[in-house]
């Protein structure tokens, strides 16, 4: 399981750079680069309608489960992720394609 820090500051599930989800999808199935990916967990903090997810809690998670399908991201083994940390970003995300996963490495430079 990785550690989660989180750029996206609009996210509902953002917390001091953490994410308070234990569990997160990470979409871009056929993703080359990291901007071609996204986390598809992203709530905006400021729709009106935004609920607690089941496995939130109020405080960032120290790792979560990372459901991925970026199948050409060398950190993805049967659509997990096994990277020991990952980096969602963009800061400036106001919908959830803006996201990323920052850490998706093509598995071409394995």
């Amino acid at each position: 399981m990785p550690s989660i820090a989180c750029d996206v500051y609009n996210c509902s599930h953002n917390t001091d750079g953490g994410c308070k989800l234990s569990f997160l999808r990470v979409e871009g199935d056929e993703a080359d680069y990291p901007d071609e990916t996204i986390c598809q967990s992203y709530t905006d903090s400021t729709s009106p309608n935004v609920k607690s997810d089941i496995g939130e809690d109020e405080y960032p998670k120290e790792y979560a489960d990372v459901d991925c399908s970026a199948e050409n991201c060398k950190y993805n083994s049967d659509h997990v992720c096994t990277a020991d940390r990952i980096s969602v970003g963009d800061s400036s995300a106001y919908k959830t394609r803006d996201t990323a996963c920052e850490t998706f490495d093509s598995e071409d430079t394995i």
